[in-house]
């Protein structure tokens, strides 16, 4: 099934494509994530999201600082 095979890399880099393209306005992290989740479900994989203070518990601690600091 060769075809497939093509199928899905075709699929994952139009999708690569397509959030590259997204204005960071409509594509922050809690989207991001969203589409990880999907993907990982739809192709029955794992996946964890790590997020706020569960960054710090998993020594993430510069991800944290990033996602928590204040624009000025």
């Amino acid at each position: 099934m060769p075809s497939r095979r093509v199928e899905r890399f075709a699929a994952a880099v139009f999708l690569a494509r397509d959030l590259a393209n997204t204005p960071a306005g409509n594509l922050g992290p809690e989207e991001l994530a969203g589409e990880a989740v999907r993907v990982a479900k739809a192709a029955a994989a794992g996946h964890q999201v790590i997020a706020g203070d569960d960054l710090l518990a998993e020594k993430y601690p510069t991800i944290h600082a990033w996602g928590t600091r204040k624009s000025i």
